[in-house]
């Protein structure tokens, strides 16, 4: 598998639209907005994609999501998907919120949930990485009107073990890969935060578009994440140069050969 489908895994990871950044020589956090992370009460920016009860539906009525996918390598529309929304806590979706909606004419499948929902949602599809995609904003119009402008991108299968070849790193097929994407108060992708993992793994990065392993501090695109983590419910914390407390703390579940994926927001921007 060629190093450009590697690259392109990086900037893909994540669903949410972001403004990129090119850093030069600043330092890593600079320019970003962490007035909300400070305790300094900002609102989020109108229009950057975080969540917002402005315009929810009426009580009762569910949130739809029309959501569609590519394959990160040829941007082909990826057929067959299967999706399932599931309660957080239900950590084997034994209990989804509906049977897995069949594909449109358009390839699209509708996922439905009531207002607030803050599960997450299995995804399948032939010849692709199986994906959890978790949510650190309870679902709002606004966020799914975000989530809507562009397909999710999944990553082939043989893809993955491009990441790990590039990266030196014999990935264990027992474990899971993280996909974390940083974002500032205003909603754009914040490069220079730094993770940390509540269990074992190999971190990564990636540094002028290689993957880097033993880098845990978010990318220009504010990527980051970790490989060989183990199967479980894992916490994930990100900190921002100055600030001693964290950004955001969140869970996330693990499954042995899947992507777990999610958007890390400050506390107070949610």
């Amino acid at each position: 598998m060629p190093l450009a489908s590697c690259v392109r895994f990086a900037s893909e990871l994540d669903v949410l639209e972001s403004e990129r950044s090119g850093l030069g020589s600043a330092p890593a956090a600079a320019g970003r907005d962490w007035s909300c992370a400070a305790g300094e009460g900002a609102a989020a920016t109108p229009g950057s994609g975080l969540a917002s009860a402005a315009d929810e539906p009426a009580p009762g009525s569910p949130l739809s999501w029309r959501l569609s996918a590519v394959d990160f390598v040829t941007a082909a529309p990826v057929e067959a998907l299967r999706v399932r929304a599931c309660y957080r806590a239900d950590v084997d979706c034994a209990s989804p919120l509906g049977d897995p909606p069949e594909p449109d004419d358009e390839g699209r499948v509708q996922i439905s949930a009531d207002p607030g929902f803050n599960g997450y949602l299995e995804i399948e599809a032939p010849g692709m990485v199986p994906t959890l995609l978790f949510f650190s904003a309870p679902w709002s119009s606004q966020l799914l009107q975000q989530l809507e402008r562009k397909p999710l991108p999944l990553l082939p299968l043989p893809s993955l073990q491009a990441l790990g070849s590039t990266a030196r790193l014999q990935l264990d097929p027992a474990s899971g890969v993280l996909g974390l994407y940083a974002y500032d108060c205003a909603g754009s992708a914040a490069p220079g935060v730094r993770l940390e993992l509540g269990t074992g793994a190999v971190p990564y990065a990636f540094v002028d578009d290689l993957p880097v392993v033993n880098q845990d501090v978010t990318s220009e695109q504010g990527l980051a994440g970790f490989v060989n983590v183990p199967p479980g419910v894992v916490v994930v914390s990100s900190f921002v140069d100055g600030q001693p407390e964290p950004m955001s703390v969140e869970s996330l579940l693990v499954r042995s050969g899947w992507l777990s994926s999610m958007s890390l927001l400050p506390a107070s921007a949610r």
